[in-house]
């Protein structure tokens, strides 16, 4: 299983990366995004206005931080139309969590730090 790191900035950018990426990768191959100082909730929202903006793609929750989702291209001839599968799980970054455990008990906030999405090709 191969894996390739990114660092991503804006929705749009965001989209238009996730596809591209997919088109060269291997079945089970995985893309990360570290994402930092954003909550939980904000990166959860982001990534389901997303799927919900990309027109094609249906999307459902496995657990509280995965989600599946499935593109189904709309162009073209349809003997080449093979549905792209992916899992998103979202995970807080292992190596952060003491650190930033103690720093978010000191500055009295919440869901903060490190986390990395990861972008596993299904199908």
């Amino acid at each position: 299983m191969g894996s390739r790191a990114h660092a991503v900035r804006g929705g749009e950018l965001a989209k238009r990366s996730w596809f591209g990426n997919f088109i060269s990768l291997e079945k089970e191959e995985q893309i990360f995004v570290m994402i930092r100082d954003k909550p939980l909730s904000s990166i959860k929202a982001d990534i389901v206005h997303a799927f919900l903006s990309i027109p094609s793609l249906s999307h459902s929750v496995v657990s509280q931080n995965s989600f599946r989702a499935e593109y189904k291209s709309s162009g073209g001839p349809s003997v080449f139309q093979k549905p792209v599968k992916f899992q998103v799980d979202i995970a807080f970054s292992e190596e952060e969590r003491e650190r930033e455990r103690e720093r978010a008990e000191r500055e009295g906030r919440r869901e903060m730090g490190i986390y990395s999405v990861t972008f596993t090709l299904l199908a």
